[in-house]
């Protein structure tokens, strides 16, 4: 500080020495001033103070030289004087007492025009630098400036102009600092001003009446100012002395009185001009312009600083800016007064207390919103070319295509606007006339800057609304909040037309954006205040300006487009509005309200021109199909697609931000959309609102219970649609927020919370009511996922809904269809495989009816059919789980876990009774079978199939878990109803073919099953077969029943009624259910009357099917009793008969003949090949059933009585099958005998077989029984033994006749068996016995002597065999019979001699036709037109040569006299054949020529020369006793050498050696007789006892039968070796008679015809 103050000081003795060198000569005064100044310097600086300003500030000495200086004239002088003086001014080293000096010093110089400039220099720094200028030297200062303001220089003008401005801001600062110094003193109070204030008082005052162009009352000398001048001062006064105003009464005084009387007065020559009043006579008034705008800069800071002092006059202010903007004002004058209303609007707190003031007085004019009213009005002037530029001699509009590259275009209409630049909030806006304070006039500006400020007006007030409503809300100040809501009330009229008319005109993106931003605040602002009204419209204008201008009116509801396909295109300021509508929407939501109405309207109507479809989650994609439908898209439609789908899902995922309140709006306002969609008549109809209200809550899952109630009931509403796509997606919606609530996390899981689950579940339940089937399958989707997903913590509540939907599917009122009873059976058969455990009982009793319904539905046959698995997978659980739900039933009871009211309750009001009752477990099974019982008699077969099965194997496997009164109820509610129906249906059913409903034309089924008749027979099938095996598994505990007497007999007349069935598989399948049934386990030993009821039921079984077939034979076989059904009949009496043998009757017996021979006499059909017995190949399983049965009534040990005759009757009746078809119908077996085949049923060769075969094992069995019994007397009163023979007579007499040749054959041996067994009997007991001789003579003569033609392919070892057979008989007859002649009927023997006359010459003789030929072996043909064709008959050599000899043998035996008499008649009349064929041969050996005669000829000559050689034997060895020797017979073969000696001339040598031994035979007849010994066997007997021994049979004819005899004929026909003789049983050798041919000479004859057969054989031709 030293160093500064000596240069101050070394300075200041500089400029001393200047002046006194300057004034030496002229002004000695300044000199020595100058000089005493240098030396009081001198000593200040020897002295080294640190203040030496204040030192020579405490006396003139300094100061006096520069003083006295500027008097002086000398410029040089004043100028180095006021150089100093400002620099002792600026150290603050000028004395108090010099101030005055120096002001008056100055005002001299002003007045002498003497440096003016250092002058204002000098006062300024005088007010600055020191603190000494107060009163009226101040207004002298002051004076002085205000004057040279006035000089003509503009330098000095200008210079005092700003030094006044400095100045005047200088004593107002003064006033500060002492209003602080004021303030700091406390002590001191002092009411009144302090200097500074005066002198700022006092020059305010005058500074006001300078403007008001009226004298000064301080300041001195000034006479005018220029008004423009002053108004500045005023407004740097007003600008920065605020405080000082405001808080100093005086100065607010001032105000009140001074200024704004002044503004008023100074506004009134501008208002006068402007309605054509005379101009002011002033001239400097003149410019308008410049005054209008000071004025106005004041009114702004009044309004900004003063308003709450000034509240009237800012009243006035304010009204007077708003007639400004009048259309009647200068374009200018409008546009600056724009400019302070838009300096006014960017104050937030201003623009508050205006309309706090003013709006919100009742008194007070609405100033706020005349504000916004003059500027809409004013903007909307712009456009409508009412005050362009051009009409203000201001500048003129730029036209559209003229404008800047940059610039921003407004255009609406014909009027196009221009703005460089974009009014901001943060940038800082400069006016452009209130800033033109240099000019005079009004600057050229153009509309779009007069736009821009409009514009700007309007975001500031926006903005400063909105400042304001956040400070409220953030202070809580309830009184601001008030103000604002005014503020938006007064202001949203001007504020909607003025950004509506700014939207329409922007013509560029930016400043389309910044208005949509204000659109969206200003929205946003009416909706947080609660003013809907003004919210709803801001909404509407904005929607409005999305879409195309064609959808304002649809927009609110009034019109509809009616043309869907119109093509529309969205321009860029649509899609802008679109994606600002969006924005606001996503950002606002809270506060839109009912404003979402009118916000999703028109997005609906966006997703509709965009082509844009809901997915599964609500969220818009652009369609596929939709591509340019319904617009024309641009490139930059193309490139905001995707941004507005984004935008759009945005919107309502954001949801889940908004208050329970807004967000109810929402889904209000969507329900309400969807409803307005709903009642359009639009073809096509839009899906948003139901898309979105699903979008909205999947995202406010957890607010869903707000919701739930509102959306659900909407949906279901959108479900009953017509409109096939909205009803969908509301299905598709429910169904989905459905899945998505119950999978969601709940505070209270749901398994504990059922009163929840069943409001969430009310929904699904509702829409059972809907009949279309996409709702349907929607509702069965999201129950399957809901099982799938959550079905495990589903809680009991909730099973009792998903019963009742499944249930609905199939309820019979109305039939779903097939794609919706499939989606519903998913869901059951889930809930039934996986859930069952989870359920209560009654619930299970509800689903096994559901699962019934399912059955029982015929949509889908596989869903019945798995239905009925379902059913037994629940009789599965039931049964593994009976103690679980007995539990459980307990735990119901007692803790009561299911309530009505949680399953009742809510929306689900049509569930029934049954889900909330108690059910035993019992029940559950009664509920289970009856719903199973009800699917066995379903339409379709493969359903009752199944169900069958599954009643019966349920019953079958569980049926012990059943009580038994559980079983009553199941036998008389369900299996007895079951049987009954079932046989009505059948009954009832159509025998015709199945056809197509469709095309009628047949369906490709098994012959089997192709009608209904058939398929319900199959039912039936399984029906009985299933009751039956119930009784039989179950026996033990129903046989405890009280009634099962009832139910058995009721069982057994369902078997009846099944087994009289016209369909075989019907009947076959009732008679297997009776022998199921039959089988005893132990159960009915004690109850004899059940097993009477089973034999009643098979006679009447038995007894009508054979009745109805012997009395209506058929065609065919088509409806014969199927030999299964047969079979079974069979056996099932082998079941029965034991247990009711000791009851067992005649008359049952006689029953049951008459059913076991209708049955046997059932042709066997077509299905021969299938029936055959595995264990017998020629008896099918009926004829071994047959065979069974009548076993067991022969074996059966409990009879009392011997059935054994009836047996062997049945027996014999059915041995008639093995050689006669069936009998014709109604005929007794036995009297068929004698009929002719040709009167019998034609059958095939291989049923004939089977047939045969049970015949011939009758017969077997037959005979079988008689030999084990012949000597019974039951069997000898019944004449069986006659029956057997009679019987037998049949086939043998047919013989080669009979369908098989094993039949004769074991006919014969059997015959021979029988009379071999029984022919002691029947001499012992001769006379019940007469009727079997006559038999036995009738089938011999008719085996031997029947005309039994030989088959032709007959092989020469076959018909040697058969003829041993005959052998065989005629041995028979030799050996059994004859040798007791004496006990059988002489009627007998002499038939019996008779047929051995016949066969000794029956080879050699033609006969007439005799009682076997009625047979007709050959045919009537052949015996009509060849009388010898008996002729051909095959030779039987062996045969007539047995009864040849036989009769030889016999001849002679005088055992009797009918005998004698019956030997002789044979004799003559063989004797007298003998002559005639050597007759007949020596006559056609003439003829013949050297042709030789046939074999059989030579043959028969051969045999009767040998038969001639035997016979003369025999003679020779009895002539020495004539007296046993017949002398006719002696002369019939002497007779007879005549016509041997006649054959001597034949030329076959065959004939010459018979003849040559015959003649030897003659010559040994002519030998006297003489006696000798004979040697047999190495024993000597005498002649006498010779000759009385009978030869055996045997020793005569070789056995035939015997294959290991060599004698036997080989295979060449020739034998090898004489037959040997064989030693006789004991019977023969008892009844040895007298009579005896040689041995000798019978090989002789043997051998004979041997060779000559074998030469005959090996030479044809010879």
């Amino acid at each position: 500080m030293i160093g500064k103050w000596k240069n101050l000081v070394d300075t200041l003795q500089t400029d001393l020495r200047s002046v006194s060198s300057e004034a030496k000569r002229r002004h000695p005064a300044v000199k020595d001033a100058a000089e005493r100044a240098i030396l009081k310097l001198r000593s200040l600086s020897a002295a080294n103070d640190k203040h030496i300003n204040e030192v020579i500030a405490r006396s003139d000495d300094v100061i006096q030289p520069f003083i006295l200086g500027c008097e002086t004239k000398n410029p040089k002088l004043i100028l180095i004087s006021i150089t100093c003086i400002q620099k002792l001014i600026s150290h603050d080293a000028v004395p108090d007492t010099s101030v005055t000096i120096i002001v008056k010093t100055l005002s001299d110089m002003h007045r002498q025009e003497i440096e003016l400039l250092r002058i204002l220099q000098t006062i300024l720094l005088l007010l600055t630098s020191t603190k000494l200028l107060h009163g009226e030297t101040l207004a002298q200062a002051i004076a002085i400036c205000f004057q040279l303001h006035s000089s003509s220089e503009h330098t000095i003008a200008n210079t005092a102009a700003a030094t006044l401005r400095q100045v005047v801001a200088v004593v107002f600062d003064r006033v500060i600092q002492e209003g602080i110094r004021q303030n700091e003193n406390a002590s001191a109070e002092n009411e009144k001003m302090g200097v500074c204030a005066t002198d700022a008082y006092l020059l305010f005052q005058d500074i006001c009446q300078l403007t008001n162009w009226e004298p000064p009352y301080w300041l001195v000398g000034v006479k005018e100012v220029p008004r423009t001048f002053g108004l500045e001062l005023l407004e740097n006064v007003l600008v920065s002395s605020h405080a000082t105003f405001t808080d100093q009464k005086e100065f607010t005084f001032l105000l009140k009185e001074r200024v704004c009387p002044l503004i008023i007065k100074l506004f009134s020559p501008s208002i006068k001009h402007s309605r054509g009043g005379p101009k002011p006579s002033t001239t400097s008034d003149s410019n308008l312009f410049s005054v209008c705008v000071r004025l106005l800069r004041i009114v702004h800071c009044l309004l900004k600083n003063y308003h709450s002092e000034l509240v009237t006059e800012c009243e006035i202010f304010l009204s007077i800016i708003v007639k400004f903007l009048d259309a009647d004002k200068p374009f200018w004058q409008r546009t600056v007064a724009l400019e302070v209303l838009h300096q006014v609007c960017s104050e937030p707190a201003l623009l508050s207390d205006f309309c706090k003031s003013y709006d919100l007085q009742d008194q007070s004019s609405k100033v706020f919103h005349e504000i916004m009213g003059a500027m809409g009005g004013f903007l909307q002037s712009l456009f409508t070319g009412n005050t362009p530029a051009s009409q203000n001699g201001v500048a003129s509009p730029i036209h559209l295509g003229q404008q800047p590259p940059d610039s921003i275009i407004f255009s609406l209409g014909h009027t196009t606007i221009m703005l460089s630049a974009l009014p901001s909030m943060r940038s800082t806006f400069k006016p452009l006339l209130l800033s033109a304070l240099e000019k005079s006039e009004a600057p050229p500006f153009t509309d779009g800057y007069t736009l821009g400020v409009t514009y700007a007006a309007i975001l500031h007030i926006i903005n400063s609304i909105f400042q304001s409503h956040n400070l409220a809300e953030s202070n809580s100040d309830d009184e601001l909040m008030s103000t604002v809501s005014e503020m938006t009330n007064a202001s949203w009229h001007g504020l909607l037309a003025a950004l509506s008319l700014l939207l329409d005109a922007a013509q560029d993106e930016t400043a389309r954006e910044l208005v949509l931003k204000s659109h969206q605040d200003f929205a946003s602002l009416c909706g947080s205040l609660g003013i809907d009204v003004a919210r709803d419209a801001f909404i509407t204008a904005l929607c409005k300006a999305s879409l195309p201008p064609h959808y304002d009116l649809f927009i609110t509801g009034v019109k509809h487009v009616e043309d869907d396909k119109h093509l529309v295109m969205l321009s860029a300021k649509n899609i802008q509005c679109m994606r600002s509508l969006l924005s606001m929407a996503h950002c606002h939501g809270k506060i839109l309200g009912t404003g979402w109405n009118m916000v999703l309207r028109t997005l609906q109507h966006l997703t509709w021109i965009l082509g844009l479809v809901p997915t599964d989650n609500g969220q818009l994609v652009p369609s596929p199909s939709a591509d340019g439908a319904n617009v024309v898209k641009t490139a930059a439609l193309s490139a905001d697609l995707p941004i507005i789908c984004s935008m759009l899902s945005r919107l309502f995922q954001s949801s889940q931000y908004l208050s329970e309140k807004a967000l109810m709006h929402l889904i209000q306002a969507l329900c309400q959309l969807s409803a307005e969609t709903e009642a359009s008549t639009s073809r096509e109809k839009s899906l948003f609102s139901v898309g979105k209200i699903l979008e909205t809550c999947l995202v406010n899952l957890s607010r869903l219970h707000l919701l739930w109630e509102l959306v659900s009931a909407h949906l279901l509403t959108v479900c009953h649609e017509k409109y096939t796509p909205r009803r969908t997606w509301g299905a598709l919606a429910l169904t989905k927020l459905l899945r998505a609530a119950i999978e969601a996390d709940h505070s209270l899981p749901l398994s504990q919370n059922p009163k929840l689950t069943t409001s969430l579940l009310g929904p699904l339940v509702q829409m059972c009511e809907i009949r279309s089937e996409d709702v349907r399958l929607k509702q069965l989707e999201c129950l399957h996922e809901i099982l799938n997903s959550r079905g495990h913590t589903l809680p009991l509540a909730a099973w009792p809904p998903v019963l009742y939907i499944l249930g609905s599917v199939v309820t019979a009122e109305h039939p779903s269809s097939e794609t919706v009873v499939r989606q519903g059976f998913l869901s059951q058969h889930l809930l039934v495989n996986d859930f069952l455990p989870l359920i209560s009982p009654a619930c299970i009793a509800q689903c096994v009816e559901v699962t019934g319904g399912f059955g029982l539905q015929r949509a889908e046959l596989n869903i019945s059919l798995t239905a009925v698995g379902l059913l037994w997978h629940i009789s599965d659980f039931l049964y593994q789980n009976h103690d679980k739900i007995s539990e459980r039933n307990r735990e119901n009871e007692e803790c009561g876990e299911i309530k009505k009211q949680e399953i009742v309750s809510g929306p689900i009001v049509a569930l029934r009774q049954s889900f909330i009752s108690d059910i035993s477990f019992d029940t559950l099974w009664i509920s289970l079978f009856q719903r199973v019982g009800d699917l066995c008699i379903d339409v379709r077969p493969p359903v009752r199939k199944s169900a069958g099965q599954t009643l019966f194997s349920t019953l079958s496997a569980h049926g012990d878990l059943l009580k038994p009164q559980t079983w009553n109820i199941v036998l008389w509610k369900v299996l007895f109803p079951l049987l009954e129906e079932v046989k009505c249906l059948s009954s009832t059913a159509p025998d015709e073919s199945l056809e197509r409903p469709e095309t009628n034309t047949p369906i490709l089924v098994h012959h089997s099953r192709n009608t209904a008749c058939k398929q319900w027979a199959e039912t039936q099938v399984g029906t009985i077969s299933g009751v039956a095996r119930v009784f039989q598994t179950w026996r033990k505990i129903l046989f405890t029943l009280d009634n099962f007497f009832g139910a058995w007999e009721l069982l057994l007349r369902h078997i009846e009624s099944g087994a009289l069935h016209p369909t075989s598989e019907v009947s076959t399948a009732a008679l297997s259910s009776f022998h199921e049934l039959l089988k005893d386990n132990g159960t009915h030993e004690g109850a004899p009357e059940l097993w009477d009821v089973a034999w009643h039921t098979w006679h009447t079984i038995g007894h009508r099917i054979t009745h109805t077939y012997l009395s209506y034979p058929v065609e065919g076989g088509e409806d014969l009793p199927s030999q299964n059904f047969l079979t079974s009949l069979m056996r099932i009496f082998t079941l029965i008969y034991p247990k009711v043998a000791s009851r067992f009757t005649r008359e049952d017996m006689m029953n049951f003949s008459k059913v076991v021979r209708g049955v046997a006499a059932v042709p066997i059909g077509p299905d021969l090949p299938f029936v055959l017995s595995a264990q017998d190949c020629n008896l099918t399983p009926l004829q071994s059933s047959i065979l069974v049965a009548l076993e067991c009534v022969d074996q059966c040990p409990d009879t009392e009585m011997s059935l054994a005759a009836h047996v062997i009757m049945e027996y014999l009746v059915l041995g008639t099958l093995s050689y006669l078809p069936p009998p014709v119908l109604g005929t007794p077996a036995l009297d068929l005998l004698g009929k002719k085949l040709a009167h019998q049923t034609r059958m095939s060769k291989s049923e004939e077989s089977v047939y045969i075969a049970l015949g011939e094992q009758c017969i077997s069995s037959a005979v079988e029984i008689y030999r084990s019994r012949k000597t019974e007397d039951s069997i000898i009163r019944t004449h069986i033994m006659e029956n057997i023979v009679k019987m037998l007579r049949g086939p043998l007499g047919l013989k080669y006749s009979c369908p098989s040749q094993s039949t004769w054959l074991l006919c014969h041996s059997t015959l021979l068996s029988v009379i071999e067994e029984g022919v002691d009997t029947a001499c012992e007991r001769a006379s019940e016995f007469e009727g079997m001789w006559i038999e036995l003579g009738k089938c011999l003569e008719e085996f031997l002597f029947g005309d039994h033609r030989p088959p032709v392919n007959l092989t020469y070892e076959e018909r040697m065999s058969h003829e041993q057979l005959d052998v065989r008989m005629i041995r028979l007859i030799q050996e059994q019979i004859l040798p007791r002649a004496s006990h059988t009927p002489p009627s007998f023997i002499s038939h019996v001699m008779t047929l051995l006359n016949r066969g000794s010459v029956h080879a050699t003789s033609p006969q007439p036709l005799t009682t076997a030929e009625l047979y007709n072996p050959l045919p009537a043909t052949l015996r009509a037109t060849d009388p010898d064709a008996i002729n051909t008959l095959p030779l039987r050599e062996q045969f007539a040569k047995s009864c040849f000899e036989t009769l030889l043998q016999f001849s002679f035996y005088k055992a009797s006299s009918s005998s004698g008499d019956v030997s002789k008649l044979a004799l003559g009349t063989l004797l007298k054949r003998c002559q005639e064929v050597l007759q007949n041969y020596v006559k056609d050996e003439k003829l013949s020529g050297r042709c030789p005669l046939p074999r059989s000829r030579m043959a028969e000559i051969a045999f009767v020369m040998r038969a001639i050689s035997s016979l003369i034997g025999s003679l020779q060895a009895r002539r020495d006793h004539m007296t046993q020797i017949d002398v006719e017979v002696w002369d019939h073969v002497v007779g007879l050498y005549p016509y041997l000696i006649d054959c001597v001339t034949c030329n076959s040598n065959e004939v010459r050696d018979t003849l040559k031994e015959a003649l030897h035979r003659f010559r040994d007849l002519l030998v006297p007789p003489k006696l000798a010994t004979i040697e047999t066997d190495g024993s000597d007997k005498t002649e006498i006892e010779a000759e009385t021994e009978i030869a055996r049979p045997e020793e005569v004819v070789p056995d035939l039968n015997n294959h290991s005899d060599p004698s036997i004929i080989d295979q060449e026909g020739v034998s090898s070796e004489p037959v040997s003789p064989k030693n006789g049983n004991s019977e023969g050798e008892e009844n040895k008679k007298k009579f005896v041919i040689t041995e000798t000479e019978l090989k002789t004859v043997d051998s004979e015809v041997t060779e000559n057969e074998q030469n005959s054989v090996l030479n044809p031709e010879g």
